[in-house]
């Protein structure tokens, strides 16, 4: 499980563990599992390619976004993507 304390947190977390060929990600799916006003859980699936367009990995996880300081961000992830 990761906690974000801050975006620029989430991005070094996020390129340290995506690894140098990743090019890009693209949601498979995105489902709310619960919600309330300031907070939602989400069961997400993704892909992760490289510039040539195969596949490094496809991932399921869950997702905390919850309404913080006035904005929507994602504050943490449950996953088994690297």
């Amino acid at each position: 499980m990761r906690i974000w304390k801050s975006a620029a947190n989430y991005l070094e977390d996020f390129h340290a563990r995506a690894g140098d060929a990743w090019h890009h990600s693209a949601w498979e799916f995105r489902n709310p599992i619960g919600c309330s006003p300031d907070k939602v859980h989400l069961d997400v699936g993704f892909c992760r390619y490289r510039a040539d367009g195969s596949v490094l990995g496809r991932y399921r996880s869950i997702w905390v976004v919850s309404f913080l300081d006035q904005r929507w961000a994602a504050q943490l992830r449950s996953s088994f993507a690297a």
